[in-house]
């Protein structure tokens, strides 16, 4: 008869021998992790669950801790102040994360995308005076970090802080080598915008430029809260120089926002005469920005400055003027990245040209300028450019009372006549001139109710490349730039017309942008907040307003 007892050693033997007929030869050893957190709530750890582990596995276990509280270290199995914890698992191991609450006056913020891991390293038994903690720096995913500021500068990630007064610490993370994102848009027609670098202020240069003053302005005599300027328009920004970085920066962000690919700047050339080295600092301060923001860049060159040089007996021909001026151009400008291109040539555009008007001069001027070079003359003038012109490019003009008409001879004409055309498209002309004391030399209007009919043209025409007429020509009042009259409609038809889609992360943040204009003005000497807008324009150039947004909101907070 069998007993209790031999029904028992039975069972064991049972478990035993299919014990050993389950044990696979070579099978790892295993081993158990349990992770527990002191007091509860008080933080977390990544990984989060217990864990079973294969012998010599090796694993990092990151103790977070929730506010208010600080990692003081790891107790059971292991004691340590390590965070991350590296740990090789060669036995069982109980381990407890264990936080403990501040009671000392330390604040820790951070500006851009990244944590903070607070440890305390030793303390006292008052915590809110002499405490050790040790600071951890973790950037996000595209970001690096660039320094502590506030009650410690350092720009090393970890750092040991003594705390015996009250202590306010700032961690900033910048975006670790930006990559403009382009806009998207289905309208694959090349779309720039005429440039005039000509401006200057008495803010940013010490005097008003003639631009702003012509005959008979002076923009320190304010009017109705506005300046007395020579414009029908009025900046929304103000008048400005365009050395300005901050003018630059609005500029080109507008400009990408509004899904214009690049600018064509009215060049003036090399040489200290008039105001033509001013006009080529304003020019090379927004090609200074231009890779940043993403946009390209061509050079439309005022042939009308060699006269002008050789009176100031800066060159002895205007050949020789235009000459050096086409050399600095292929030097500094065609080997830019961002330098515009058709089909991996340089694009460039003549004003008109006016002073060098024969084919044989061009091709003395150019001889040493890069043979693939797309060279473009106003309308109905590539002839003065003989074989070194390859197309046209069109303008506005309303002097025989149908603009629109003068367009589409252009385009049924000249656009398609050549290797390469550019189209045009503007909201309106009206000029300052007479107002100005400069005479009626223009003698003509267009309504400023205009863009639309010039942009249907160059969808009607199939154009290929467009350019608008103009950012801001001030004194023509050919003006794209937002201005009081007209805030930022044009940039809005010119969005919906590059077929930026309503549901983009762009629309609705032109307004973005000039906050941050005002912001870099109202904080110019305020470094820590320029930080913060330098981390704000990055976003804009990634195509994350609204985190820009969020900074901008929050500068004083």
């Amino acid at each position: 008869m069998l007993t209790r007892q031999h029904y028992s050693f039975l069972i064991f033997a049972t478990i035993i021998l299919l014990g050993i007929q389950c044990d696979e030869p070579n099978s790892p050893t295993i081993f158990n992790m349990s992770i527990s957190i002191t007091p509860d709530g008080a933080g977390t750890v990544i990984p989060s669950q217990d864990l079973s582990l294969p012998e010599n596995e090796t694993i990092q276990i990151l103790a977070q801790p929730s506010n208010p509280y600080a990692f003081t270290g790891w107790t059971g199995s292991i004691l340590s102040n390590e965070n991350p914890l590296t740990v090789n698992v060669t036995k069982n191991l109980d381990l407890t994360a264990n936080f403990l609450i501040k009671n000392y006056p330390l604040t820790v913020s951070t500006v851009g995308s990244g944590t903070i891991i607070e440890s305390i390293i030793t303390s006292k038994t008052d915590y809110d005076h002499g405490t050790i903690v040790q600071l951890q720096a973790i950037a996000e995913d595209g970001w690096i970090f660039s320094g502590w500021s506030g009650a410690y500068s350092s720009n090393q990630d970890i750092i040991e802080i003594t705390v015996e007064s009250e202590l306010s610490i700032t961690a900033t993370f910048v975006i670790d080598k930006v990559e403009p994102v382009p806009v998207t848009k289905t309208n694959d027609m090349k779309i720039f915008v005429h440039y005039m670098p000509w401006f200057q202020s008495a803010q940013y240069d010490g005097f008003w430029g003639t631009h702003w003053t012509m005959s008979n302005r002076n923009p320190n005599n304010i009017i109705d809260g506005q300046r007395d300027i020579a414009s029908h328009f009025y900046p929304l920004i103000g008048p400005y120089s365009s050395k300005d970085p901050d003018v630059a920066e609005y500029h080109l962000l507008l400009m990408k926002y509004a899904g214009i690919d690049g600018i064509l700047i009215d060049w003036y050339g090399t040489y200290d005469v008039n105001d033509y080295r001013l006009n080529l600092e304003g020019s090379e301060n927004i090609i200074d920005l231009i890779d940043e923001v993403g946009l390209e860049f061509g050079i439309v060159y005022e042939d009308q400055t060699t006269a002008q040089v050789v009176n100031a007996g800066e060159a002895s021909t205007t050949i020789e003027a235009a000459t050096n001026d086409w050399q600095y151009i292929q030097n500094n400008y065609f080997s830019n990245p961002n330098y515009a291109r058709v089909d991996g040539n340089p694009l460039a555009l003549v004003w008109t040209p006016i002073e060098i008007e024969s084919g044989a001069a061009w091709s003395q001027i150019l001889a040493d300028v890069d043979p693939n070079l797309m060279l473009l003359a106003l309308w109905y003038q590539v002839g003065d450019l003989g074989s070194t012109g390859d197309g046209e490019y069109g303008w506005v003009y309303g002097g025989n009372g149908n603009h629109l008409q003068e367009i589409i001879n252009f385009y049924n004409n000249r656009l398609n006549r050549y290797d390469l055309g550019i189209g045009t498209a503007y909201p309106g002309f009206f000029d300052f001139y007479e107002e100005g004391g400069q005479g009626d030399v223009i003698g003509w209007e267009i309504p400023h109710s205009t863009l639309e009919l010039t942009l249907n043209l160059a969808t009607q025409y199939n154009v290929d490349y467009l350019q608008l007429v103009t950012w801001n020509d001030f004194g023509e009042g050919t003006i794209f730039e937002p201005t009081l009259e007209t805030g930022y409609t044009y940039l809005k038809t010119v969005q919906t017309f590059a077929g930026v889609s309503p549901d983009s992360d762009v629309i609705g943040h032109f307004e973005t942008i000039y906050d941050l204009y005002q912001a870099r003005k109202e904080y110019a000497d305020n470094e820590s907040i320029q930080e913060q807008l330098d981390l704000a324009f990055n976003y804009l150039v990634v195509l994350q307003p609204t985190k820009a947004r969020n900074i901008l909101q929050n500068l004083n907070k």
